[in-house]
């Protein structure tokens, strides 16, 4: 049974953690990585239904932390993209590619091979295949119906595995940022819930195989993001 004391200690990590997820740039991975607990969430995610009533235990109290942190977030985020829109994205595509550099040289430092290179380039194309879809193509998760939220919502799931994905930064690139900012402060239920079930579903699939490709193969999995985040950032400023 866990504690009152502990407990509330991780429900102000995850205050942190959704604060930071919210913020474009930066990565609630990342800070779930900074304050010591991201390797516990990704193997209670990946264990959730083997070990239900200890990931809950942990993954719970963190959860309602991370929701209060993007509500406490949000409004402030909503001001400064109304009246500074443009200023605002660029910091923003600015605090990314800085965030993401310094990550690729602490992780792939020294490690270039002919696999990381093939794993960089793919980070690319499936970044451009992505932006191709939803900038190129016109394709827009609202227009189009809730049911592409969904899916969006599953994408996401990837930024709350990876340490170097920030989730607002793929909501950027996606298109729907101020959309999902929007509907936070609105609270429009039927906008949210669709990308929430994407998003558990998402994390619960892809986090025991996104944790086993770290522990055996972190260089090539991180060389892939870098790739990705890095167009996508190019492609925002586009």
């Amino acid at each position: 049974m866990i504690s009152i004391k502990i407990a509330l200690f991780n429900i102000l990590k995850g205050i942190l953690i959704g604060g930071g997820t919210l913020v474009p740039g930066v990565s609630g991975g990342t800070v779930a990585m900074l304050i010591g607990v991201f390797e516990e969430i990704l193997e209670s995610t990946a264990n959730f239904f083997k070990h239900i009533r200890k990931s809950l235990y942990l993954l719970f109290p963190i959860f309602i932390g991370a929701v209060l942190g993007v509500f406490i977030i949000s409004y402030p985020l909503e001001y400064f993209l109304a009246e500074f829109p443009k200023s605002s994205k660029f910091f923003f595509c600015i605090i990314s590619l800085i965030s993401s550099i310094y990550f690729a040289r602490i992780n792939l430092k020294g490690k270039k091979t002919f696999i990381t290179i093939i794993c960089f380039l793919c980070g690319i194309l499936i970044a451009f295949f992505l932006s191709f879809l939803f900038h190129f193509c016109n394709i827009n998760a609202i227009e189009y119906g809730y049911i592409n939220l969904f899916f969006i919502g599953f994408s996401l799931s990837l930024a709350l595995v990876l340490p170097a994905i920030s989730f607002s930064y793929m909501l950027l690139f996606f298109g729907i940022y101020d959309s999902f900012i929007n509907a936070i402060n609105s609270l429009d239920v039927y906008f949210l819930i669709y990308i929430f079930l994407g998003i558990v579903i998402g994390t619960l699939i892809f986090a025991k195989l996104l944790l086993k490709l770290i522990d055996k193969h972190s260089t090539e999995t991180y060389s892939f993001v870098f790739g990705f985040v890095l167009f996508s950032a190019i492609d925002i400023f586009i």
